[in-house]
């Protein structure tokens, strides 16, 4: 089951024809993105928000990047 999160976290991504995560960290620990498994985008009052699957290999953890902020966020970790 997937534990909610949400915390501010700090992403290195790919912006070319979209935008593709590709490390973050979480709790000091750095984790190296295996795959994007899903992707899709929301709305949150003003904000677009853009929703990433993603896996180390071992578990799988959505993130959110914020467009109007520019910022990242882990929503959940399973």
């Amino acid at each position: 089951m997937a534990e909610s999160i949400q915390e501010g976290i700090k992403v290195i991504a790919i912006f070319d024809r979209g935008i593709t995560p590709v490390k973050f960290r979480w709790r000091g620990r750095l984790y190296a993105i295996k795959e994007v498994t899903h992707s899709w985008s929301s709305v949150e009052g003003a904000s677009n928000i853009l929703h990433f699957s993603v896996t180390d290999g071992a578990s799988l953890f959505e993130l959110a990047y914020n467009r109007s902020s520019l910022s990242w966020s882990i929503e959940a970790a399973e």
